[in-house]
């Protein structure tokens, strides 16, 4: 992003604009969620995790608590099936040493 838009952003927070409201025209205008968050904690004193949720309801229309357990809850859980499947091949071909 150049400073031309960092600027018009900074004069729309200066007009009153929430950063929800700058986190949604940001996103309308192709900036993904890393760059929001960047561009929040640019123009407003928010803390990662602040700037994480308003990136994230901007661009996925949820929470962070709900995008987590929509997406990555089960992916984990995956993990911890294909991990567990992997262990039981090993103990029953007896090869201990990757456990």
């Amino acid at each position: 992003m150049d400073t031309d838009e960092q600027q018009a952003y900074r004069q729309l927070a200066l007009s009153g604009a929430t950063p929800m409201e700058i986190a949604q025209v940001a996103h309308l205008h192709g900036l993904g969620a890393i760059e929001i968050i960047r561009l929040l904690r640019s123009i407003f004193t928010l803390e990662f995790i602040e700037a994480k949720e308003l990136a994230t309801q901007a661009v996925y229309g949820m929470s962070l608590s709900d995008y987590q357990e929509k997406y990555l809850l089960p992916l984990f859980q995956e993990f911890e099936r294909e991990g567990a499947t992997a262990q039981d091949e090993l103990l029953q071909s007896g090869d201990d040493r990757h456990l």
